[in-house]
């Protein structure tokens, strides 16, 4: 016997690992059979859950950041667009180291003791507070006066910010970074040392919305330790005389990052002391703030206008040079100096108009709620739950814009993404769904409906809803007269050839007449009327059915004759009309649209009624009521059906409206004056007239039968209890 291989004895090893993971997966079939059954049976509230997972995921990964961002700047330009924006305001200065003042100044970057002569002209023009925007961090080996004097002004000045840059920043724990403040003379005689906080919160598209107002590292519960604050605060704290605490409480729910309330520019504003020369377009730019050049400043050619601007004003001192000045875009301007992002910032400080950043959790919840907005609105139509949607996503963008006029951001994407996704994705199922429904009505129905009904169920394919419907309807039986002497007479491909040909003519009438074909049960057709669409004439409507099906048969027969046939049918009609219950009845697997109720009984039990009365068309005068205009008819009287006690009145249809037969036409006044004599127990009145009937129409089986009871009525009279009714044993 050969030794297995080692293949063989892996496979071995591997055999219960393997049996082990299939009953472990086996576990979870109901579960994964409970999902797919629910993802087809109610794919709205199945998608709505899976899609709020997928939004709630993306949400918080900040997937929507990026379109927020757009969209918050197109709230600024819509405002600027609409209402001309808010200006900056006037009391913050740039003073512009700008290209004409490096090109007659000297070369870049300046001698500091041109900056200590800039703070003492000033301090001597009344400015509140100097801000640099220009970094000092190591000292100036060639030129060493120049840093004294800068320390120097610094100090005279009194109210001057300088830059210091941080890398790590000192924690609680004792934890020692990096920190590089600027030379020594300026720590020294700075009021504060600030960082610049700008790249810090640089959006991925390179826009600048937000101002980091504090470091998170500078928080320690209810301890203050601020030894660098932002620039922006920094500034503020100087011009306003208020101390760091008073800002750090303020802005302490911001998360330390305020959205900047973006100003609008208010014109073409010309660097002073550059050529205004409209030939040369570089040689100004937009802004928000009022500029003046360093050089006018240094070389007193102020304006009187500037010297009062300046006058108790807070100036940045900052380059605005092109190639040397940090630029970003903004929501106005595709090139933004980082200055004038401070100075917005400052602006916001100063005015307390700072955008809030509304808490996440509030745009989170109506994300997931507007998910389920289209999935309420699935019962409505299609152009009405659109517009539904349409309204929310517009309350949404107004309410949105509206919160930011009231100074609060609130994450707008997200929600309008979960409204118009959701009701986008359902309203292409419900298309889809709505295309197959249709489909399956029209191959289902099409065969015995007719072509206006099945258009309007197609319409409103809730008409073949689960369940019943109760209604004012219309039976209608139908059956071939001694069909089992006939079927004996035929094979069976014959016989199938026979009731598909008599079949198909006589279905073709029913639909003619906007009938619904209920079923063929054997021999027998039975319809309905007024369902599923409304047709208030339904009485009518069925009556003109039964008498031109009886019509078709002889046209058949005749045909049949010339052809030799030896065998020709008969039909019973039998139509009720009365409250029936009617719809898909059945499972959710297998149903049929039918009618059911008491009234259908008596349309059955009518039909074979015609026996008795060797009539061919017996309708009830719950139908009759409503089209005695229609046919020709004559009463056949009062008959208690088996299987009911309370007997009813009944007609026999005899043609169509003003096509009586001419025998009938000649004989029908005098039934009509017999049935009134016997209904009155004159019987011996109604005996002439029925006799009279016979001897003109002998295949009048009515009146034989009428005729007959009169003979044993006046040989016998009935006793004083009796009741004209003809009561029933067979169906």
């Amino acid at each position: 016997m050969k030794a297995p291989s080692l293949l063989e004895r892996f496979l071995w090893k591997l055999e219960p690992v393997i049996e082990k993971l299939l009953d472990f997966a086996g576990r979870f079939k109901p579960l994964v059979d409970l999902v797919k059954e629910q993802a087809k049976t109610n794919f709205a509230v199945f998608f709505a859950s899976c899609f709020s997972v997928l939004m709630l995921f993306l949400t918080l990964q900040g997937a929507w950041r990026g379109s927020d961002n757009r969209w918050q700047d197109a709230l600024f330009l819509m405002d600027e667009r609409m209402t001309g924006g808010k200006l900056g305001d006037k009391r913050i200065i740039v003073i512009a180291i700008d290209d004409d003042s490096i090109k007659h100044l000297g070369a870049w970057p300046f001698p500091r003791n041109l900056y200590a002569q800039a703070l003492d002209r000033m301090k001597e023009l009344a400015v509140k507070t100097v801000v640099f925007d220009v970094l000092f961090p190591d000292p100036n080996i060639l030129h060493p006066e120049g840093d004294d004097l800068l320390g120097q002004a610094t100090a005279r000045s009194g109210n001057v910010v300088h830059l210091a840059t941080i890398e790590t920043q000192i924690t609680k724990d004792g934890r020692i970074g990096m920190v590089r403040p600027p030379i020594p003379q300026l720590v020294k005689t700075s009021q504060y040392l600030a960082y610049p906080n700008v790249n810090n919160v640089v959006d991925p598209d390179g826009h600048i919305r937000r101002a980091m107002v504090f470091d998170d590292s500078q928080f320690y519960d209810e301890e203050y330790t601020v030894p660098y604050p932002s620039l922006d605060v920094a500034a503020a704290a100087s011009f306003t005389g208020k101390p760091l605490k008073y800002f750090v409480d303020k802005h302490r729910r911001t998360r330390w990052y305020a959205i900047i309330n973006s100003r609008a520019p208010q014109q073409w504003v010309y660097h002073p002391g550059w050529p205004k020369s409209v030939d040369e377009p570089e040689s100004y730019i937009q802004s928000v703030y009022r500029y003046i050049s360093i050089m006018d400043l240094l070389q007193d050619r102020l304006s009187n206008e500037e010297r009062r601007l300046l006058r108790g004003s807070l100036a940045l001192i900052a380059s605005t040079s092109i190639g040397l000045y940090d630029h970003y875009p903004s929501p106005f301007m595709s090139t933004f100096a980082g200055v004038e992002i401070h100075a917005n910032s400052i602006d916001n400080i100063l005015n307390d108009d700072y955008v809030k950043q509304m808490t996440p959790l509030v745009a989170l919840f109506f994300t997931l709620l507007f998910i389920w907005v289209p999935v309420s609105l699935r019962k409505l139509s299609a152009m009405r739950g659109a517009s539904v949607v349409c309204g929310v996503l517009a309350l949404w963008t107004l309410g949105n814009y509206a919160l930011y006029k009231m100074l609060w951001h609130l994450d707008f994407v997200a929600p309008a993404v979960s409204l118009a996704g959701s009701f986008m994705v359902l309203s292409v199922h419900r298309v889809l769904t709505e295309q197959q429904e249709k489909r399956w009505i029209r191959n289902t129905f099409g065969q015995y409906l007719s072509p206006k009904v099945v258009d309007a169920v197609v319409s409103d394919p809730s008409k073949l809803k689960l369940g019943g419907d109760r209604r004012d309807m219309s039976v209608f039986f139908l059956d071939i007269a001694h069909f089992t002497t006939i079927s004996e007479k035929m094979d069976p491909e014959e016989l199938t050839r026979f009731l598909n040909k008599y079949f198909s003519a006589l279905t073709d009438i029913i639909m003619k007449y906007d009938g619904v074909v209920d079923k063929y049960i054997g021999d027998c057709i039975m319809a309905f009327w007024n369902a599923p669409v409304d047709q208030p004439r339904h009485r009518a409507l069925i009556c003109q059915a039964a008498v031109e099906c009886q019509e078709v048969m002889e046209s058949l027969n005749a045909e049949a004759k010339r052809n030799g046939a030896t065998v020709t049918p008969d039909i019973r009609i039998g139509i009720n009309s009365g409250a029936m219950v009617v719809g898909n009845m059945g499972s959710n697997m297998r149903f049929s649209y039918t009618v059911i109720g008491d009234e259908v009984n008596l349309g059955s039990r009518l039909e074979g009624a015609n026996k008795f009365f060797g009539t061919r068309i017996m309708a009830s005068e719950s139908t009759l009521s409503g089209a005695e205009d229609s046919v020709e008819y004559r009463e056949l009287g009062r008959v208690r059906v088996v299987g009911k006690q309370v007997p009813i009145r009944v007609y026999e249809l005899l043609g169509k409206k003003g096509q009586l037969p001419a025998v009938l036409a000649k004989t029908l006044p005098i039934y009509v004056e017999g049935l009134g004599h016997y209904q009155n127990k004159n019987f011996a009145e109604a005996q002439r007239c029925f006799q009279q009937v016979v001897k003109l129409n002998p295949d009048d089986k009515p009146s034989a039968i009428y005729l007959k009871a009169c003979n044993d009525y006046v040989l016998i009279p009935p006793p004083a209890e009796w009741e004209p009714v003809f009561s029933l044993t067979a169906k």
